[in-house]
């Protein structure tokens, strides 16, 4: 072995994964990105990971938790080292470009860079913390690193390019590389 973590990302969406692993391929060997669909152990059991890092978009409801911690049990039955879910980026009610048009008609200026208009949580985080935790596995917050006090995390410079959000709750690549670089020593094993 080169000493190179070996990393497979379990991700739905093809853009954001592929983003991941431009922005992490110094520090990680790819061994696959694969969807959190029936394949995941299978590839799992071809190229033994060091570290799987599941993103967590569905939902938190009563009826999917246990979903997510068979997977989770899964991954490490199959002798997976370390599993990270990731949970989901904050939702923006109207889509953040639709905040950003809507803040500008409003007051005449760009959104400021944090805003707690029409943003929530997808999930509740505490409970997921708490279940995958116990299931020995590592958890991050999406929403404690873009968001604090003063709001959730809306640009990353003064262009409109900058936005972290493209929509309702998929990330931009500059929002993906702001919460990656913020996470990245949490993904080593």
């Amino acid at each position: 072995m080169d000493g190179i973590t070996r990393l497979l990302i379990a991700e739905d969406e093809t853009l954001l994964a592929a983003g991941l692993q431009k922005l992490l391929e110094c520090e990680f060997r790819f061994v696959d990105i694969t969807s959190c669909g029936r394949d995941l152990i299978t590839v799992i059991e071809t190229f033994r990971p060091d570290v799987v890092l599941l993103h967590g978009s569905g939902s938190s409801y009563p009826d999917s938790i246990p979903g997510i911690e068979r997977t989770i049990s899964a991954l490490r039955q199959a002798g997976v080292p370390k599993v990270v879910v990731l949970s989901p980026a904050p939702v923006w009610r109207r889509g953040l470009p639709g905040q950003v048009v809507h803040h500008f008609l409003k007051h005449g200026e760009m959104i400021p860079n944090r805003s707690s208009d029409l943003v929530f949580r997808k999930w509740d985080e505490a409970d997921m913390r708490k279940r995958i935790e116990k299931l020995g596995s590592t958890f991050i917050s999406s929403w404690d690193v873009l968001c604090n006090a003063q709001g959730c995390l809306t640009r990353v410079g003064a262009n409109p390019t900058d936005l972290v959000a493209n929509d309702s709750q998929h990330l931009t690549a500059a929002g993906s590389i702001y919460l990656l670089n913020a996470v990245r020593t949490q993904l080593l094993p």
